[in-house]
């Protein structure tokens, strides 16, 4: 089992339906788009061949995305698409992910002011690497969109079996960069888990005045004299929540959240005050009821003491009227109050196997087979091409043997992936803590070489017999375990 937490179910929280295809072929992730169009687009002429294609594609930015990823950008297409083709990006991410997002601020149809955007299409070679561990490339990826792009960008990422997809809705041709990977199409599995289309249209810094702002909310046309919520505050009470709640998942996290109730000038000023402060109040309830619904589908891996709101309520009746008009007086306003924590760097490869090597050669109560066996696979991984790859858990293997099927290239686990989880590897994290994450690393890659002993054990590896027969999967996985073994860049050559 891996040690990354799985973030697909809240990328299609809300019962979201998503074709086979593109649910297969399409990944997401924060701040950016999260699942492509489900409707079936109307044909469009395709340019020729290779319009608009180019091998010219690296930047500076893409020295940000890890190395241990093995990336390479192997060339892009540059087109203009009508920004009505690009809404459908922008649709489907609102309320799709987890975490903040500037489409989700969006309060007009953008395709008025920007008739036509520019549109890429990027392909990229990485290690394979499993669908629940797709934020470990995503999150570069946004990192580099954002850093060659800037912050107004709607972006899938998708596996290649979404070129079709692609090419059909927004009018392009992706064969050219096949070729120039050296691929035809379709792609042998044995090269498919390497490649990703990366696609995404960009927008001028200009869109910010169509994007709501965040901080202050204003409910107002409360009913004369009462202080229960109108029907319209309902979806503003929840754009409210979910700002809290998102805010949670970056490092300027609401903290804070002022409730000032108001009233008209009618009525007697102590019974304004109080009439203003329930206002106040009953938007506070109304605003800790719609966080308690959102929080659960955060991650798993939050930090409760960042969860932490404190309301304030104040009141000053009618003291301060914006307007001649009554209604427009009967409000209560909400304003954030952020504290801002310092970014979590990313982790790097080769920092974690320098600490990893000096915690285990220091004084440390674990095992010390298992620190020579820790030390032994974290040389590996300075080698150039280490063969990382490992069956973590018992369970991982039972699962092989019961479905009989070999696991793809995707599915083996990664020890630079294990390595770079910032939650258990990260820079900002304890010493004990990061030992336990060693040793729980150490348990994940024996743990499934011992269930693989076990059942050769228990069934002699005799792939006949009836129930005692060894699945066809589990024999080959034997012969691949055991070359692996022999192979002195394997991590399975430490055991």
């Amino acid at each position: 089992m891996s040690l990354i937490p799985e973030l697909e179910s809240m990328f299609r929280q809300n019962g979201r339906r998503i074709s086979d295809e593109i649910s297969s072929g399409i990944n997401s992730y924060g701040g950016y788009q999260q699942e492509y169009e489900t409707g079936q687009p109307k044909a469009v002429p395709k340019p020729s061949p290779g319009s608009g294609l180019s091998t010219n594609c690296i930047t500076p930015a893409t020295g940000i995305i890890p190395k241990y990823l093995d990336p390479k950008l192997i060339g892009c297409v540059n087109t203009k698409v009508s920004t009505k083709l690009v809404n459908a990006l922008v649709k489907q991410a609102i309320g799709a992910n987890p975490g903040p997002s500037w489409i989700k601020r969006v309060i007009s149809d953008v395709s008025i002011p920007f008739p036509e955007m520019k549109l890429t299409v990027e392909l990229w070679h990485f290690i394979p690497v499993h669908p629940g561990n797709m934020r470990r490339i995503l999150e570069p990826l946004r990192d580099y969109l954002e850093r060659k792009e800037g912050a107004y960008t709607v972006s899938v990422v998708g596996n290649l079996k979404a070129k079709k997809t692609f090419e059909n809705h927004f009018g392009i041709n992706l064969d050219g960069l096949l070729k120039q990977a050296g691929l035809s199409d379709p792609v042998p599995q044995s090269k498919f888990y390497n490649y990703h289309w990366h696609v995404y249209a960009t927008f001028p810094p200009t869109i910010e005045k169509y994007l709501r702002k965040i901080g202050w909310t204003n409910l107002d046309k409360f009913a004369f004299n009462k202080f229960n919520l109108p029907a319209p505050h309902a979806p503003m009470v929840e754009r409210v929540a979910r700002d809290i709640v998102e805010s949670w998942l970056t490092h300027k996290k609401i903290t804070r959240v002022h409730l000032q109730g108001h009233t008209d000038k009618i009525g007697k000023e102590p019974y304004n005050l109080e009439l203003g402060k329930k206002r106040a109040t009953a938007v506070r309830d109304a605003i800790m009821e719609a966080v308690k619904q959102i929080a659960p589908f955060r991650p798993y891996d939050l930090d409760p003491s960042k969860m932490r709101i404190q309301y304030v309520i104040e009141s000053l009746g009618e003291t301060k009227p914006i307007s001649r008009d009554s209604a427009e007086n009967r409000r209560v306003e909400v304003r954030f109050h952020f504290t801002t924590g310092a970014k979590i760097k990313p982790v790097q490869l080769e920092d974690v196997v320098i600490r990893a090597t000096r915690l285990l050669k220091g004084r440390n109560s674990m095992d010390q087979e298992k620190v020579k066996k820790l030390l032994c696979v974290l040389s590996k991984m300075r080698l150039p091409n280490p063969d990382d790859r490992f069956i973590g858990g018992g369970q991982a293997v039972l699962n092989i043997k019961n479905s009989n099927k070999f696991p793809t290239p995707e599915e083996w686990n990664r020890v630079r992936l294990q390595l770079t989880f910032p939650n258990m590897f990260g820079s900002h994290i304890p010493d004990d803590q990061f030992l336990r994450g060693l040793e729980s690393l150490e348990d994940m890659i024996s743990g499934g070489l011992r269930e693989m002993n076990r059942i050769k054990d228990y069934d002699g590896g005799i792939p006949t017999f009836g129930n005692m027969a060894t699945p066809a999967a589990m024999m080959q996985l034997f012969v691949q375990v055991d070359q692996m073994a022999r192979d002195k860049s394997s991590v399975y050559s430490c055991y």
